[in-house]
């Protein structure tokens, strides 16, 4: 007696042809929840409020906490944001990137983020780096002890630098000329100032002035001290023993101008990319972006995506594994996949890979695999076309990759091979925001609707049709029964000989009849609904599905 049963349900993969299927496979999976194997609907998107401002299009947002109170940071355009790597941040800084209203990388902090705002975060920022002073200092020899021999005077070269009023240091200015002092002998350091073009913007509130103590401009320079911002001038006195630590900040340029793609690393740095290279701050010192720990790479690079202690830098055609915590010495390493990345925004770090839209699907690094089309068994080419994934942007949830694209959007766990490609009926979605403290998706409409993704809203309507199951001599299939947790709304249909045999609404477990006169040598099942499924039984007589 021929019979078949689903017991565990899985995913799409519109590449096989439905009689090749696994016994778990579906031709079509719309709406369908299987991470646990049964049969289950996905959660409408919950209503949490608006983000829609007045003559403002918000392109990207997120959830910025400062202490119990949270803001909506809310941007136009493609911005990427990265929280402070700063131990026990007071301030609780934050950085971004894309903000097309200033065109270079930013920051913010508390109470500037939202003070003196109504509904639009943040408040205020500046601009992410504190600049070299771009004039030497001059150094001039005070009046010389009368009993000072020549033979005792010492060279004395000068930098300053700038400090901000969150005690961020630039690097220093051009040396000035020698000053030869004898011990004891002061010198007056003059033409000290802020560059009209460091401003407001970079908060600028002090100066430190270092001097070498003895050879030439290129001897190391020590710390001698601090002053406010607006001195030009500075009278130093200090003895050589009592000079302070050495200059640390010689190569702690700000970010270029450029800087996109800004994500946290592991170790207290941050990295973004321009072109064809990718720059990582100085471990925790995130407004400092020497140029020697630049990594250039072959191709225009797209975006960054982080696992581990490793950088997948997306390119516009094989993706690059940086590697190391130091970023004085990161490795570069080619994958060898020629698959470019399609879209920025369906950039995802799902914590034990990165996954990102390819010509020819979704591609996955990790530890283990280095780089692969991991849909290759899912989906052909002219396949994944349709999911537009050009358009993709896609965040981590539940540990899978959940993409939404111009016209619809799809589930896929990388994990997990038997869930498939499940599809998801949902449309107008144009950004979001994976907040891992409260553990929750944030999605935005194009009404600047503000949404919460699987948080108890009402379940969507799924859809499920099996693989295609064949016999060697034409049946008659008699008997069905779908056992469920819940029977409030279940639909079952049998297809037979490619035609629409039986559609049944179940409101129970117990066996039913299905229509008689024909036989057929394949069949398919669909389910659709939104109660919980855990099997569903075909037969071609009673004693088949029993017990």
């Amino acid at each position: 007696m021929e019979h078949r049963a689903v017991r565990v349900f899985g995913g799409m993969a519109p590449r096989v042809g439905p009689r090749l299927l696994e016994a778990y496979q579906a031709q079509k999976a719309v709406n369908c929840l299987l991470d646990s194997g049964e049969l289950r609907p996905f959660r409408k998107p919950r209503e949490a409020g608006s983000l829609e401002l007045p003559g403002y299009s918000v392109g990207s947002f997120a959830l910025w906490r400062a202490g119990d109170d949270s803001y909506w940071l809310r941007f136009p355009g493609d911005v990427d944001v990265a929280t402070s790597p700063l131990n026990e941040d007071a301030r609780r800084r934050v950085y971004w990137t894309g903000d097309e209203r200033y065109g270079g990388p930013r920051m913010s902090y508390t109470p500037a983020v939202y003070e003196g705002g109504a509904d639009e975060y943040p408040v205020t920022s500046y601009a992410l780096g504190v600049p070299a002073p771009s004039a030497a200092p001059t150094a001039e020899p005070m009046e010389p002890d009368e009993d000072a021999e020549e033979a005792d005077l010492r060279d004395h070269f000068y930098v300053y630098t700038y400090v901000t009023a969150l005690g961020e240091e630039g690097p220093p200015s051009p040396p000035s000329g020698n000053a030869p002092a004898a011990p004891g002998q002061g010198v007056t350091v003059g033409d000290i100032h802020v560059d009209s073009s460091a401003g407001s913007d970079r908060l600028i509130e002090r100066i430190r002035i270092y001097r070498t103590e003895a050879g030439t401009s290129q001897a190391e320079f020590f710390f001698v001290d601090e002053i406010d911002a607006s001195v030009t001038e500075y009278e130093d006195t200090v003895d050589s023993g009592a000079l302070g630590e050495p200059l640390p900040s010689v190569e702690w340029d700000p970010p270029p101008e450029g800087l996109q793609g800004l994500v946290n690393l592991p170790n207290g740095m941050l990295a973004g990319f321009e072109g064809q290279g990718v720059w990582v701050s100085e471990a925790y010192m995130p407004h400092a972006w020497p140029g020697s720990y630049q990594v250039t790479v072959s191709d225009r690079v797209v975006g960054l995506g982080v696992f581990d202690q490793h950088v997948v830098v997306c390119t516009e055609n094989e993706p690059v594994l940086l590697t190391g915590s130091d970023p004085r010495g990161m490795q570069q390493t080619r994958l060898e996949v020629n698959q470019g990345c399609l879209s920025k925004r369906g950039i995802v770090s799902l914590g034990y890979a990165v996954v990102y839209p390819a010509p020819d699907g979704l591609v996955m690094v990790d530890r283990s695999s280095g780089a692969r089309v991991i849909t290759e068994g899912l989906l052909a080419p002219r396949d994944w076309a349709e999911y537009k994934p050009d358009t993709i942007h896609a965040y981590e949830w539940r540990g899978g990759y959940l993409a939404f694209y111009d016209g619809g959007a799809f589930f896929l766990d990388p994990r997990d091979e038997r869930s498939g490609l499940v599809e998801i009926e949902v449309d107008g979605i144009v950004a979001g925001h994976r907040d891992h403290l409260d553990d929750t998706l944030y999605l935005l409409t194009d009404t600047g609707a503000l949404l919460e993704w699987d948080k108890g809203g009402a379940p969507m309507r799924y859809r499920w049709r099996s693989k295609l199951y064949s016999w060697r001599r034409p049946i008659n299939l008699s008997m069905a029964r779908v056992e469920a947790v819940s029977y409030n709304d279940l639909s079952f249909r049998l297809y037979a000989g490619g035609q629409l045999r039986a559609d049944k609404s179940v409101d129970t477990n117990r066996l039913f009849p299905l229509p008689s006169g024909y036989v057929a040598i394949d069949a398919e099942i669909e389910l659709e609904g939104t109660d919980h499924v855990q099997q569903v039984l075909i037969a071609e007589a009673v004693e088949a599905v029993q017990g």
